[in-house]
C-alpha cells in the first residue's frame, strides 16, 4: 500500500529532531504540519487508509473500519495502521537533514492511541505526546469508551465481544507500557466519553518513565480547544531541543 503524508522541515544547518504526527479517526485531509516546522522540527503527517492527503472525494458517512475484521487481529485496520507508522518511521532515516537520535511521535484521539501503540512496539522513538488517546485498555473502553463501532458490531451479531476483545487485544498500548522508558505527555478530559479517563489514567499509572506527565482539563470532552497543542508543542521542543 502507498502511504501518502505531508513532510515539512525548515532551513537548517545543523541536523533537525523529528515527529510523525499521526491522524485521528476517519478519512478525512491531513492538515499540512507548518506549526512544528515553524518551531524547528521536521514533520510528517500520514494518512494511515492509503488514500491521499487532501482530495475532494473521501468516502461519505461514518468511517466503518473499527467495526470490521474484529475476528481476526491480521485483518484489523489498525495492523496496517501501525505498519504505516512504523513506514514513516523508516522514512526519516533516508533524511539527511534529520536527527534520527531525536525522533518524536504524537497524535490526538485515535492519533495519540497509535503514537502509544508505535512507542511500545519501536524503541526508535524517543518522545511521545498522546493526548486524549483511545486504544487505551480496551476491555473499559468498550463499555464507555471509543468502541461505540465496535458494541455496534456485537449487538449486531457480527461478532462476539470475547473475541472482538481478544482481537483489540493486539492493539492496546496498555500492553507495552513496561517499554514506555522515555519522556511521555499524555492529556485526559473529565467529561470524554470517547477517550473516557478511567482508560487514560489505567495507561498512565502503569508507565515506569521518570518523565512523564499527564495534563486533566476538568470541563472539557472530546474536543480540541484552539490552543489545544500548545503545551504539547512547548513540551516537546524542551525534550528534543534540549531547551
Amino acid at each position: 500500500m502507498c502511504i501518502k503524508g505531508w513532510y515539512c522541515f525548515p532551513k537548517s544547518d545543523d541536523p533537525l529532531p523529528v515527529i510523525l504526527i499521526l491522524p485521528s479517526y476517519g478519512n478525512t485531509p491531513i492538515q499540512i504540519p507548518y506549526t512544528l516546522a515553524r518551531l524547528g522540527f521536521a514533520v510528517v503527517a500520514i494518512q494511515i487508509h492509503g488514500l491521499d492527503v487532501e482530495v475532494d472525494n473521501y468516502p461519505e458517512g461514518d468511517d466503518p473500519s473499527a467495526g470490521k475484521n474484529l475476528d481476526n487481529p491480521s485483518e484489523y485496520y489498525l495492523r496496517k495502521a501501525v505498519a504505516s507508522a512504523k513506514r514513516a518511521i523508516d522514512f526519516f532515516y533516508t533524511r539527511s537533514e534529520v536527527d534520527t537520535a531525536r525522533i518524536g511521535v504524537a497524535g490526538t484521539s485515535q492519533g495519540g492511541g497509535l503514537a502509544l501503540l508505535l512507542t511500545g512496539l519501536d524503541n526508535r522513538i524517543k518522545a511521545t505526546v498522546a493526548t486524549i488517546p483511545t486504544l487505551c485498555s480496551f476491555s473499559e473502553g468498550i463499555e464507555s469508551g471509543c468502541c461505540s463501532r465496535v458494541r455496534r458490531s456485537i449487538i449486531n451479531g457480527l461478532v462476539n465481544k470475547t473475541t472482538a476483545l481478544r482481537t483489540l487485544s493486539y492493539f492496546d498500548a496498555n500492553n507495552f507500557t513496561e517499554r514506555f522508558t522515555k519522556p511521555v505527555l499524555l492529556s485526559t478530559h473529565f467529561k470524554d466519553r470517547i477517550s473516557a479517563p478511567n482508560t487514560v489514567f489505567a495507561l498512565y499509572n502503569r508507565i515506569p518513565s521518570r518523565t512523564k506527565q499527564l495534563i486533566i482539563h476538568a470541563n472539557l470532552g472530546h474536543e480540541f480547544p484552539v490552543n489545544h497543542w500548545d503545551v504539547p508543542y512547548s513540551w516537546l521542543r524542551v525534550v528534543l531541543m534540549k531547551e
